[in-house]
């Protein structure tokens, strides 16, 4: 199933300081994912490739994929930038794990490892919001897909917005971005996010980017601009989906530093999960 490609005017490498962003990230990630092994982690809706290509620099061998072209055009920057390990990057939606694994398997120096017919990954990482994009009709699918795929009892992780807190709180907006520009040295880029309720199980998500140049006549400049209506899913509701796909242990956190999850407070849900025994 092709999704609309809600990425192809957003440059999210330059949107987000992505270093900080991966020290922080690190020790839990490391936790989760345990020592690397010679074993792939696969990094759904991997977006520009950060993720990926921190796995594949601690020693996991790291397959990235998304459904957008444009994010993936980004991510390949990367490919391959640490040898076997990768990461590699396959555009693809998540229903399409069979010919991303026969994919992988053939052309991207991927290990051959000992896992169950079938389970060529030893971790799922599914971070940046991702699950949102999709109705429970399309979602449980994925969940199955992926499910299919993991080794017995590997870990998933999931990070995505606390929707709960979004409702309760009416927030309006998320934290603004700016980051400097990279087409030009002397202005910077405006990562604006605004929220908006569609009704009780959605939002409207509009994201824009702004130019901003500061002694201008005219300092701010609108880059791109759009409105993207997201399920704003519920914890337990993404647990039972969870549940049905055969996933087990599920730990919640209100971020990636492990703070304890607060349904109306947490900014973030993290959720960590086994897959299928």
């Amino acid at each position: 199933m092709q999704q609309k490609d809600h990425f192809q005017s957003g440059d999210y490498r330059s949107l987000i300081d992505w270093a900080p962003r991966l020290r922080r990230e690190a020790p839990f990630l490391a936790e989760v994912f345990g020592p690397p092994q010679e074993e792939t982690i696969v990094d759904l809706g991997c977006g520009t490739g950060e993720h990926a290509r921190w796995l594949a620099s601690v020693g996991w061998h790291a397959l990235g994929v998304d459904s957008s072209e444009a994010q993936i055009e980004s991510a390949r920057s990367y490919e391959g930038e640490f040898g076997v390990r990768g990461p590699y990057f396959r555009q693809a939606d998540m229903l399409e794990l069979d010919e991303v694994c026969a994919w992988a398997k053939e052309n991207s120096g991927l290990p051959r490892v000992a896992l169950p017919e079938g389970r060529e990954f030893a971790g799922a990482l599914c971070a940046g919001n991702v699950f949102p994009y999709f109705e429970e009709e399309e979602l449980a699918p994925r969940l199955a897909a992926l499910a299919r795929h993991l080794a017995p009892g590997a870990p998933l992780l999931v990070q995505l917005l606390n929707y709960q807190r979004i409702r309760a709180k009416d927030v309006r907006s998320l934290p603004l971005n700016v980051r400097p520009d990279p087409e030009n040295p002397q202005g910077e880029i405006v990562w604006l996010r605004l929220l908006s309720v569609a009704d009780e199980k959605h939002l409207w998500f509009h994201p824009a980017t702004l130019q901003f140049r500061p002694g201008k006549e005219e300092p701010l400049q609108l880059r791109s601009a759009r409105s993207i209506r997201v399920r704003s899913w519920t914890a337990d509701e993404l647990e039972a989906l969870l549940k049905d796909a055969g996933f087990s242990a599920f730990t919640r956190y209100g971020g990636m530093n492990r703070d304890k999850f607060v349904e109306e407070e947490s900014h973030d849900l993290v959720f960590t999960a086994l897959g299928p025994g």
